[in-house]
């Protein structure tokens, strides 16, 4: 019985690492706030997080209590070019897949538009 009972607080710690480096493996990309004509925000900014998959299939983004409806985008920096752009609506998670899209060694921003609000945040592939 105490063998069965250490195997399995084995077996939750394993499973426990496992999804911990799964998570270290997404590149965070840090968001900044900007209002709509430009300028820095003076009230309460909406909390949202993002970051790339380890794969590079899709970028993740948390906008819980920021937003009802959005506008999801990525530019290529060197080109101006949107490479996608989605719109959401009464989104809390949003899974943009930009798998084929992005390559590799391009700088790129992530913007996320709001009614009076946008996030954007540049990474690197």
């Amino acid at each position: 019985m105490k063998t069965k009972m250490l195997f399995l607080l084995l077996a939750t710690f394993f499973c426990m690492n496992v999804a911990a480096m799964t998570d270290t493996s997404r590149k965070q990309i840090h968001l900044k706030a900007a209002t709509a004509d430009g300028g820095s925000p003076r009230s309460i900014v909406p909390t949202a997080t993002a970051c790339l998959s380890a794969d590079n299939a899709c970028i993740l983004i948390d906008l819980t209590g920021a937003c009802a409806d959005c506008t999801v985008s990525v530019v290529n920096l060197a080109t101006g070019e949107t490479v996608c752009s989605e719109a959401y609506t009464d989104a809390e998670g949003v899974v943009l897949p930009v798998a084929g899209l992005l390559e590799e060694g391009e700088d790129y921003c992530l913007v996320v538009n709001m009614p009076r609000m946008k996030l954007y945040g540049n990474f690197k592939l």
